[in-house]
């Protein structure tokens, strides 16, 4: 049963967002970590300003990325809620939902949800490729 929790968990989680999270904070770090405080000098402000302005333009695009991700799920869900009573017989349906109005919907879905994990397969090939190539060179 936790297996089965886990792996719900597992599936839930977009691998490009944490490692573009992971890449965003080691290179924060590494950003943060180059900049030298000398005791007789004033900082070096442009290496912060370069690493607070790269930190600020990666998060906005996380937050654009994410803003576009809550926006199609709220039309698919409105959607499913349509199609949902649509197929409620005509007496308990309300007056305003067509029937066919969105009858070609599970078929979008599917093939969207079916295209991101597509993508996701090519970048795991492409990761395992790369990995494959670095340990073969050493």
């Amino acid at each position: 049963m936790w297996i089965k929790d886990q792996k719900q968990i597992g599936a839930g989680i977009d691998t490009e967002t944490v490692g573009r999270a992971i890449w965003q904070t080691s290179s924060e770090v590494k950003a943060a970590s180059d900049v030298s405080y000398l005791p007789d000098r004033c900082p070096d402000t442009t290496q912060e300003n370069a690493a607070i302005t790269q930190g600020l333009h990666s998060l906005k695009q996380s937050l654009d990325q994410l803003a576009a991700k809550v926006a199609a799920e709220q039309a698919d869900l409105l959607k499913f809620l349509e199609t949902w009573e649509a197929a409620k017989p005509a007496d308990a349906r309300h007056s305003a939902i067509r029937p066919i109005s969105h009858r070609d919907f599970p078929q979008e879905f599917f093939f969207r949800v079916a295209q991101s994990l597509e993508e996701r397969v090519n970048r795991y090939k492409r990761n395992i490729a790369v990995g494959l190539e670095c340990a073969s060179a050493n």
